[in-house]
């Protein structure tokens, strides 16, 4: 089980992962509006390397304080809840990513597929470790990991939304 701690932290101090899956944070409208009025509500999820802290969950939270301090809604110097959780690596963050976004308004097919190919190649997870720690089916997981057999502008075209799963999943097969 991981330890983990509340901090306070200003928006500055947390730095969103650079490796982060998910690429469109979607329509923002409300959310900002919304901490204006009534606070945070659900503190975001850092992890400390070195002496930055990166986010792990909170990507949309995080943007929009932001715009609420470009704004000059929020000031710069307020601090917001975070959950700090000590001992991550890259590979449990990735993990994290993937099922916190699944279980909210979920991935893109290519987001999710690059995710799960990060914690294949880059990380040595078998698709029952994905599967198991991700709950993701495992069936899901083996077949989204075949489409590293498409070529590289096949790979280009889902990620650009201009292929469909089915499709993805008919080349692969």
């Amino acid at each position: 089980m991981t330890t983990t701690t509340l901090v306070r932290l200003r928006h500055d101090e947390i730095h969103p992962d650079p490796d982060n899956l998910r690429q469109d944070v979607g329509d923002l409208t409300d959310l900002p509006a919304s901490i204006a009025g009534v606070g945070l509500l659900q503190p975001m999820i850092v992890r400390q390397v070195d002496d930055k802290y990166i986010l792990i969950a909170g990507v949309r939270r995080h943007t929009a304080i932001g715009r609420n301090i470009v704004d000059g809604v929020t000031d710069a110097l307020d601090k917001f809840d975070c959950i700090k959780r000590a001992k991550v690596d890259d590979a449990t963050s990735t993990a994290s990513m993937i099922v916190e976004n699944l279980h909210r308004s979920g991935l893109t097919p290519a987001e999710e597929y690059s995710g799960l190919m990060r914690l294949s190649a880059e990380h040595g997870w078998t698709t029952e470790q994905i599967a198991t720690q991700t709950g993701i089916p495992l069936s899901t997981v083996k077949s989204r990991l075949s489409w590293a057999k498409l070529p590289p502008h096949c790979i280009a075209s889902l990620m650009e939304g201009r292929w469909s799963v089915d499709a993805a999943n008919m080349l692969s097969a």
